[in-house]
């Protein structure tokens, strides 16, 4: 990992470039298709950027099943969820954080924005917590409705039961 200082930014450099992956519907050894590079807001005690470098492969099997009908080859990156979920822009830690301080210490929205912003110097929107709150407390509840019976009633604000 490579720590660069851009103004008052940290950004960490991770390299997670590998010459050959295995295709995750067939096995075959994919091939080099591009180099990708996404970059995620950390919580810290700074400003932080993670910037991950990693390959996009492309697998040549014909009798693949994971295969783009409108492209040649199906082409597939090695999960990166370990770090964030696809398509986000914050870190899983950061998420679990902004998460917490809603759900577990009782904050408003914008309350919890602020905090990320003042002590974890990260600036989450509180319209991007309260997709990811409701997204969690609908699978809390849904995870905890079979697990209710006899066991008191389940309530899905607290996440505890009553």
């Amino acid at each position: 990992m490579i720590r660069e200082i851009s103004g008052e930014t940290l950004i960490r450099k991770m390299d997670l470039r590998r010459k050959k992956a295995h295709c995750p519907e067939c096995g075959t050894v994919g091939r080099i298709h591009s180099i990708k590079q996404r970059r995620l807001r950390e919580a810290g005690s700074r400003p932080t950027v993670i910037e991950i470098t990693h390959n996009e492969y492309e697998c040549h099997n014909p009798g693949c099943g994971g295969r783009n009908p409108d492209r040649k080859h199906n082409c597939f990156s090695l999960p990166l969820d370990i770090f964030a979920l696809p398509s986000s822009r914050y870190t899983n830690r950061a998420r679990e954080i902004a998460e917490g301080l809603v759900l577990k210490k009782g904050y408003t929205l914008e309350t919890a924005s602020q905090e990320m912003q003042e002590k974890y110097h990260v600036h989450i929107p509180p319209t991007t917590i309260s997709d990811w709150t409701k997204e969690k407390r609908g699978k809390d509840s849904e995870l905890e409705s079979d697990r209710a019976v006899g066991h008191g009633t389940y309530d899905p604000e607290s996440l505890e039961y009553i």
